[in-house]
């Protein structure tokens, strides 16, 4: 066996192999980093994406919140404006039956927009009321109003009033029997411009002998249902 052979036994083929496994120590523990770096970056990155959801989420919220104050600010308040040197509304003077012969009564007041949005298809109902449920039913289509616009239709001597016809002639003695008893509701139905429908309902107080209104913001079956009882 020559020299060549014998120092390539000795010396060159062992120190090749620790060199191998050396390297594929050093080898494995870069992996073992990059392993353990990559983890650490999907870890990171699932954390991101969590975050990021939540600011998504809470920034839907925001917008939603904003959205709805927003709509709220430009919501109207549509009620009924009384005549203002009257320093007390009497129920009993409120709705004028002197025309009633003749299928006419008169509401007297105005509608009145006391809110900082546009009232856009708007009606106002005056309802009166039987033993068994709602009797008569009055409508009247209301005009486009501006904020702190008021409206009405007819003037008798300085008093502001709202004309309202009927056609029905069996509706008349109902009619006075409900004034006469106290027994009917306005209702004022306005939608803003974002076509939410708010509802301004205003009835006698048996108690002051007054008036009580109230305002809501309704939705579009409630009305569709409010609607069809009022067709009966």
């Amino acid at each position: 066996m020559s020299n060549h052979t014998n120092l390539l036994q000795t010396w060159l083929l062992p120190g090749v192999t620790v060199l191998l496994a050396i390297f594929t120590g050093v080898l494995a523990y870069f992996t073992y980093r990059m392993a353990k770096s990559t983890e650490n970056a999907l870890k990171q990155n699932a954390q991101l994406v969590a975050e990021t959801h939540e600011l998504v989420d809470i920034n839907k919220i925001l917008v939603e919140s904003e959205e709805r104050h927003h709509q709220e600010e430009m919501s109207p308040f549509v009620a009924l404006q009384f005549y203002p040197e009257w320093n007390h509304i009497n129920i009993d003077d409120l709705i004028d039956l002197s025309r009633i012969e003749e299928h006419i009564i008169y509401l007297k007041g105005s509608i009145f927009n006391q809110g900082r949005g546009l009232s856009n298809n708007g009606s106002l109902y005056l309802l009166c009321w039987e033993d068994v449920g709602i009797g008569p039913c009055i409508k009247i289509d209301l005009p486009i109003l501006a904020p702190r616009e008021a409206w009405n239709n007819k003037k008798i001597g300085d008093i502001e009033c709202i004309e309202m016809h009927f056609i029905e002639a069996v509706f008349k003695q109902e009619i006075i029997n409900s004034v006469g008893k106290k027994e009917w509701v306005v209702l004022l139905v306005v939608e803003d411009i974002f076509k939410n429908k708010h509802l301004t309902k205003i009835e006698p107080n048996q108690k002051s002998n007054c008036v009580y209104t109230s305002f809501d913001k309704i939705t579009d079956e409630f009305y569709r249902k409010l609607s069809n009882r009022l067709r009966r």
